[in-house]
């Protein structure tokens, strides 16, 4: 019985062995043959280490801009199809960036903005008026732009940023996501349970919204006047607002 097994147990062996490099030899040739085609078609310049990267913004279908740690600021002009590093004189975290025009954009890292008004061809580092970190910004328009840090900062500017003042949000959480849909309209985010927050006269008051979360959020976008998305802390969670915020 001992005997019958054994052999049973080998011819079992043998067939998966058989099977699984089969299908070793097959994934192999597929993962090559997919790689030499990622190869073939894209071209990579090394720029040494690894990084993460925060965020995103598109100007157009083909012109974008990532950026993220160590200084890390890339920009596309063919939707993403190939990525350039711009260098400059920083290697702190970049947590953000975002442009009003093709011309003028903004990236946010430590207390510091930095501005284009080229079309990211050269950037200059602008010290804010807080030693908190930021970690979001917003522009309805070209002139009216936010922007929140930890501890409850939140800053904001009516001249395109050349200046940059401080407005009360109402919290001392942190508050990691902003946005305005006009320059009146906006809703910001953070941590702690329930940290969500709109205004309809363009920052002056906020009122504290009910999202039903225990935790706090991460982002927060408008996708219209009355549509507006966030993100939370919990794994998979997103909420969504057809009323501006009041409800969710």
């Amino acid at each position: 019985m001992k005997s019958k097994f054994n052999k049973l147990l080998l011819l079992c062996l043998m067939a998966w062995g058989f099977v699984a490099n089969q299908v070793i030899a097959q994934t192999l040739m597929a993962w090559g043959f997919v790689a030499n085609q990622v190869i073939a078609q894209t071209t990579y310049e090394w720029k040494g280490g690894f990084t993460d990267i925060n965020d995103t913004y598109f100007t157009s279908t083909t012109q974008g801009w990532a950026v993220g740690g160590n200084g890390t600021l890339l920009s596309t002009s063919d939707g993403g199809v190939t990525w350039i590093a711009r260098s400059l004189a920083t290697t702190n975290t970049f947590v953000a960036i975002y442009f009003t025009s093709a011309t003028r954009g903004y990236a946010l890292e430590g207390f510091t903005v930095w501005n284009t008004f080229d079309g990211g061809n050269t950037w200059t580092a602008q010290t804010l008026p807080t030693t908190q970190d930021v970690t979001s910004i917003s522009f309805p328009t070209p002139s009216n732009g936010w922007i929140v840090g930890t501890n409850g900062l939140l800053l904001t500017t009516n001249n395109g940023g050349t200046t940059w003042t401080a407005q009360n949000s109402g919290t001392t959480q942190n508050l990691n996501g902003v946005s305005f849909f006009s320059a009146t309209q906006g809703c910001i985010v953070g941590d702690g349970m329930n940290n969500c927050r709109t205004t309809s006269d363009g920052g002056l008051t906020w009122t504290a919204q009910i999202v039903g979360s225990p935790l706090g959020f991460n982002g927060v976008h408008f996708t219209s006047a009355t549509q507006v998305w966030i993100t939370g802390q919990e794994t998979g969670m997103v909420a969504f607002s057809n009323n501006a915020g009041v409800t969710w």
